[in-house]
């Protein structure tokens, strides 16, 4: 769903700032400068106080989700390494 789509349901007014950043979100995935500008001219609010509102809550993503990317666990690691040589047979 669009973002325009999305804040469609919602009136044009300042008290659905923050029902609106979260409807852009679910339908964006995160909260791109373009969206918050989209949603700041929806509601008829400045692009800082979006900004703000925006940053201030944890659930609210303003970067864009990263793929996760699956490690080995078998490093190497330095403090297992034999302390003393050992013989070759």
């Amino acid at each position: 769903m669009p973002v325009g789509e999305a804040l469609s349901q919602f009136p044009r007014e300042r008290t659905w700032l923050l029902p609106a950043l979260q409807a852009a979100q679910r339908a964006e995935g995160w909260l791109s400068p373009e969206t918050l500008a989209t949603v700041a001219a929806h509601v008829r609010v400045p692009a800082s106080e979006v900004w703000g509102v925006a940053s201030h809550y944890p659930e609210l993503r303003l970067a864009k989700p990263g793929r996760r990317v699956a490690r080995s666990r078998a490093r190497w690691r330095p403090w297992s390494r034999p302390t003393t040589p050992t013989a070759a047979a």
